[in-house]
């Protein structure tokens, strides 16, 4: 028995750290590669930072040694991860490969590969969705009322394409946090992460070029900025984007949950599991997917037991690159990601949610149940909620009547109702001066997630303090930050896309942004 222990000994101490590669309909990238130490199967930050030196001194002379061996690349570390895993991002040869696979602090390697994000959808022209979240009862024809202090003091981290900083729907309040897209500049060149900034009103962190596609090291290096920089109770993650199963993108979604940073995913717009995704398939993911005008499962979504929620996908209109009072309406899972995003931050910022899964388990029991219809694979039938209005008294009267002018929610107004000092309660009503003109068409995506029974002729109420004080970090193409509809609110928070701008080049990260939080779409 002695012996056969020593010998099974001698069999793991020599075991190579797997190698793990991109799925077959994933586009690898030759010898890059992302190295994770075994310090992150630990307790992160035991020792990690001696490692990571003592690696890098190993790494050095490996590189040294290689004088052109071959032909093949020089060995190069690109960047280093702390926060989010504990690891490098490296070009590395044949033989620098195998040498760190002998190495005992590696836990595993995993090839680089191609993210994007997620398509959109073709769309009807008018964009219903804040309207619909904002009401239990579905009734479109109803406006959506903002609250100014929606969101106040969260900041929404949305790792995607990039933002639109001078958007003027972001008012000032969207930046670029970092850009890890190589040679790009620190805008959107997309429009992806200026669309999601717009609906959430938030951070963008560029990860995507103007094609809408990355890799799996930027996404990394990505989510590691914004567990470097984002406060727990006070951010919340967008990232609507994806591609096969990556070990690296999991690990680092298991750190923001540890740190508290709820992180929300898209489940994909290939009509299929949502499960074979990262980030939407890893644990302690809020994985989004889309529903239509009618509260079917939209056609394109991605479904599955990996699916915490769903939100209106089809028809978003919110900010877009080109100029900065650009829009554009569009469909995907991404903008019901981002329609998610904005809820969370607008719970978070009413305060008690320090916990990444508070906050999960506040929109799982706010949401609508039971009205979703379609294959939902296995997903529960929960249509996010924003909360609706908040009860507030906004105004006394005391001469004509004894009462008060006040926004109430249903479970308030029932309560009320009951109340034995109360004559009787009359809904407002719009009054109007002869010859006005009519109001624009709302957004019957906002009405419909304020709704526990879906009436799309009801109105959206919007709360100027909801989700103030939270962060939305989107993980995406970047961000249009000058869009007006962002009102300076969006920030560009990091560039993770050599070469590209510090903007959105696509469109995908702009267009979330504006779901979550623009001042006219979010």
């Amino acid at each position: 028995m002695k012996c056969t222990f020593v010998i099974l000994a001698l069999v793991a101490a020599v075991q190579a750290a797997p190698l793990i590669t991109p799925a077959a309909n994933q586009k690898a990238i030759p010898d890059s590669y992302i190295i994770v130490l075994n310090e992150d199967m630990r307790a992160f930050g035991n020792g990690s930072e001696a490692t990571a030196k003592a690696f890098k001194t190993k790494f050095d002379a490996l590189a040294k040694n290689h004088n052109g061996r071959n032909g093949g690349p020089v060995p190069t570390i690109h960047r280093e991860f702390s926060s989010a895993i504990s690891g490098f991002h490296a070009t590395l040869d044949a033989t620098t490969l195998k040498a760190i696979q002998a190495d005992p602090d590696v836990a595993y390697i995993e090839q680089d590969a191609v993210v994007t994000a997620y398509a959109s959808q073709p769309n009807p022209p008018a964009s219903l969705s804040l309207v619909r979240i904002s009401q239990h009862v579905r009734d479109l024809t109803q406006p959506y009322y903002y609250n100014d202090l929606a969101g106040q003091g969260v900041t929404a981290y949305i790792i995607d394409t990039g933002i639109l900083t001078t958007h003027t729907d972001f008012g000032g309040r969207a930046i670029m946090g970092a850009n890890f897209v190589s040679g790009s500049s620190n805008t959107d060149e997309n429009g992806h992460g200026t669309h999601l900034a717009g609906v959430i009103g938030g951070t963008i962190y560029g990860v995507l070029n103007a094609q809408g596609s990355g890799s799996t090291s930027g996404v990394v290096a990505g989510m590691d900025w914004v567990a470097a920089n984002g406060v727990a109770g006070k951010a919340v993650v967008n990232m609507s984007l994806g591609g096969g199963t990556s070990a690296a993108i999991n690990a680092a979604a298991q750190r923001l949950y540890a740190k508290n940073l709820p992180l929300f995913a898209a489940a994909g717009g290939s009509a299929s599991t949502a499960c074979t995704s990262s980030p939407g398939g890893a644990p302690n993911v809020y994985t989004v997917a889309s529903t239509d005008g009618n509260d079917h499962v939209a056609s394109f979504s991605s479904t599955g037991p990996c699916v915490e929620i769903f939100a209106p996908g089809v028809g978003i209109k919110s900010t877009w690159i080109g100029s900065n009072t650009a829009t554009n309406t569009v469909s995907g899972t991404s903008m019901s990601t981002a329609l998610v995003t904005g809820a969370a931050a607008l719970f978070a910022a009413q305060g008690g949610l320090n916990t990444a899964q508070s906050v999960y388990d506040v929109l799982s029991t706010q949401c609508t149940t039971g009205v979703i219809t379609g294959n939902l694979g296995g997903a529960p039938n929960c249509l996010v909620y924003n909360g609706g209005p908040v009860p507030t008294i906004h105004r006394e009267l005391s001469s004509a009547i004894s009462g008060f002018h006040a926004t109430l929610d249903a479970t308030i107004l029932k309560a009320i109702q009951a109340d034995p000092d109360v004559a009787y309660i009359e809904q407002d009503a719009v009054v109007t001066a002869y010859a006005s003109q009519p109001n624009p068409p709302a957004s019957l995506s906002l009405v419909r997630i304020s709704q526990h029974v879906r009436d799309l002729t009801q109105p959206y109420y919007y709360n100027d303090l909801a989700g103030q004080g939270v962060t939305a970090y989107i993980i995406d193409t970047g961000i249009l930050t000058t869009h007006t509809d962002f009102g300076g609110r969006a920030i560009m928070g990091a560039n993770f896309v050599s070469g590209s701008s510090n903007t959105d080049e696509n469109g995908h990260g702009t267009h979330l942004a504006g779901v979550i939080g623009g001042t006219i779409y979010g």
